[in-house]
């Protein structure tokens, strides 16, 4: 099950690789997938799902977690799980992933959970969209504009693509559990103009 393009990888990588995949199986068994599958890596390092299914594997500390969805009914899914960054950590790299008018936004949260959120959010809105637009986008390319119970709004500050252009907002689900923000995106096949 592991890739061989992992063979010579820290322990650690091969760890939350497996233990990535074995969430995915047993998540497309929950939803009704027919037997066991384990998604291989592609040759663009995304999981390989089966046909009919899309999904979507984080990893974060000693955790991992996938989701996964019939494609009939959803065009495109992303989930991150990040645990608590240190105090240090944050005013190392928080001016790359959020600006002080996106952290003021979250009520009820010190500094560092509030970056872990956004930061694991945005990944979530990222991993959503990769697999259409193909092309890497720096945290400044969304911009949370709304936040309530659950759901951060991120509007795209620039074209991402044809189909996803500035201005686009979308939802991503949150819940924070001990140290840890989990975080999705699901966009349904409905979609048209701005999401939320």
């Amino acid at each position: 099950m592991l890739p061989l393009s992992l063979s010579n990888a820290v322990p650690k990588r091969k760890r939350e690789y497996l233990a990535g995949r074995l969430c995915a199986s047993e998540a497309l068994m929950r939803a009704g997938y027919p037997q066991p599958y384990f998604p291989a890596m592609g040759t663009d390092r995304l999981p390989v799902w089966p046909q009919g299914w899309l999904g979507s594997i984080s990893h974060s500390g000693n955790y991992a977690t996938a989701a996964v969805v019939r494609q009939e009914c959803h065009l495109l899914l992303g989930i991150d799980i990040q645990q608590q960054v240190s105090e240090k950590t944050m005013h190392a790299v928080q001016y790359l992933i959020a600006k002080p008018e996106e952290l003021s936004l979250i009520e009820g949260l010190d500094d560092s959970r509030r970056l872990t959120l956004i930061f694991s959010a945005k990944e979530s809105l990222y991993k959503t969209l990769y697999p259409q637009v193909r092309r890497i986008q720096e945290f400044d390319a969304a911009k949370l504009v709304q936040v309530d119970v659950h759901t951060l709004t991120f509007a795209l500050t620039r074209d991402w693509s044809d189909a996803w252009k500035a201005g686009t907002c979308i939802g991503v689900n949150y819940a924070e559990v001990s140290d840890y923000m989990f975080t999705a995106a699901c966009i349904g096949n409905d979609v048209s103009g701005s999401l939320a």
